[in-house]
């Protein structure tokens, strides 16, 4: 029973890191890359006087010698928004949240990876920092608030997680039972790692955030 709940639980990290994968290789068929910035190759300007022959072999010699040079200007083209955590040796990615145990209760440990591989998973989508190096994530304790379905066995968790060192902050929303999904009605969606709302931000706007539901609507953002 625990292992079909495992499977169940991690369907919706592996869901997001299939349709990243899915939409790279559609990206890559039709020709298109993430980034294209605009290339102008330079031209030479004529010398008065010569012969329209010279004037072609210089151009031509010009533009296999030189080096066409990059555009410094930003492209308009949206950039298709790639979390930068994944898998690494076979396992899922996670940022530990250092008090989970000593304020979350009644969660299992199963349940509480599958919250740090989508709290990574989100980061990713909002940061270029190796995640890896990312070890100050701690739940806000004023945020924390759960309740208990006696009917159907349902723990429903919410909190905030701050991380001072990118200056962001992600709100979670879990729900979990102990009991199989059939007995609870509970969906593979049950934990989630949103973006603040504005109230809850402390380390400024966080304007540029995405998170897997803005992210499915739209990733080029």
């Amino acid at each position: 029973m625990s292992s079909i709940k495992q499977y169940s639980s991690h369907r919706l990290f592996v869901v997001m890191v299939v349709a990243q994968v899915l939409a790279i290789i559609g990206l890559s068929a039709c020709g298109i890359s993430q980034v294209q910035p605009e290339v102008h190759l330079s031209t030479s300007t004529p010398v008065a006087g010569s012969s329209s022959q010279s004037q072609t072999q210089s151009q031509s010699a010009e533009s296999t010698s030189e080096t066409a040079p990059v555009d410094d200007e930003p492209s308009d083209t949206p950039s298709y928004r790639i979390s930068t955590c994944g898998s690494k040796n076979g396992v899922l990615q996670r940022i530990v949240i250092n008090n989970f145990t000593t304020i979350v209760e009644n969660l299992s440990k199963s349940e509480r990876e599958i919250i740090e591989q989508n709290l990574c998973w989100t980061i990713g989508l909002n940061t270029t920092v190796d995640v890896t190096e990312i070890t100050d994530a701690n739940i806000r304790e004023s945020s924390y608030h759960q309740t208990y379905n006696s009917n159907k066995k349902v723990y429903t968790t919410t909190f905030l997680v701050d991380i001072p060192s990118l200056r962001q902050t992600y709100a979670v929303s879990d729900k979990w039972s102990p009991v199989p999904a059939g007995q609870s009605d509970l969906s593979d969606y049950s934990a989630m790692v949103l973006c603040p709302s504005e109230e809850d931000l402390v380390f400024g706007p966080f304007p540029t955030c995405l998170d897997v539901v803005k992210w499915q609507d739209d990733p080029y953002q």
